[in-house]
């Protein structure tokens, strides 16, 4: 990876982080604001978020959703302390990906409309998970996203989840190098 490329990479990582914390903890608690999807299901809607990423060239792409795990593993947790990390692992898990809505990609300075437009469940969704900071962050991500254009984007959600239980969540954007 070239200079450029690194730092780009680095800037993008940052301002996601900051605006996706600042997100988190500026949005209301899910409670209360649901949908029924039919008679049977109520939908929670979580805080939705937005951010701003910059494209420079056209290459394909991953959208991020990470849940914050509420148990951290560390060096000799007792047995029973794992057995529960382990179930909450496996809950947010399928917390993440039970989540129902879309994800909107709008090209800055053009029209109103999505220029890309992301509904989930996906059937392209593959779990994942990453430790940041002394916290386990578990979700999910959607590959093969292919942005076309240069210039700057921003990034909203619109999502909700069958389950109130959390609602503090995070969206990232990440690019794929070398995938030509």
């Amino acid at each position: 990876m070239n200079k450029n490329k690194a730092i780009n990479y680095f800037l993008v990582c940052l301002s996601s982080l900051i605006f996706t914390t600042f997100a988190c903890n500026a949005s209301p608690p899910s409670e209360g604001k649901h949908k029924e999807q039919d008679e049977k299901t109520v939908l929670y809607k979580l805080p939705p978020q937005q951010f701003v990423i910059y494209i420079d060239n056209e290459e394909f792409d991953y959208i991020n959703i990470y849940v914050e795990q509420n148990l951290t593993y560390y060096k000799d947790m007792p047995k029973a302390e794992f057995s529960k990390y382990i179930a909450e692992w496996k809950d947010v898990g399928y917390f993440a990906s039970q989540l129902e809505g879309k994800i909107y990609i709008y090209h800055q300075g053009s029209p109103a409309e999505p220029k890309y437009e992301i509904s989930l469940p996906s059937n392209k969704s593959q779990q994942t998970m990453i430790y940041d900071k002394g916290k386990d962050w578990i979700g999910i991500n959607i590959p093969g996203i292919k942005i076309k254009g240069k210039g700057n984007f921003v990034i909203k959600s619109e999502l909700y989840s069958k389950s109130n239980q959390y609602n503090s969540y995070m969206i990232g954007f990440e690019k794929v190098y070398g995938t030509k």
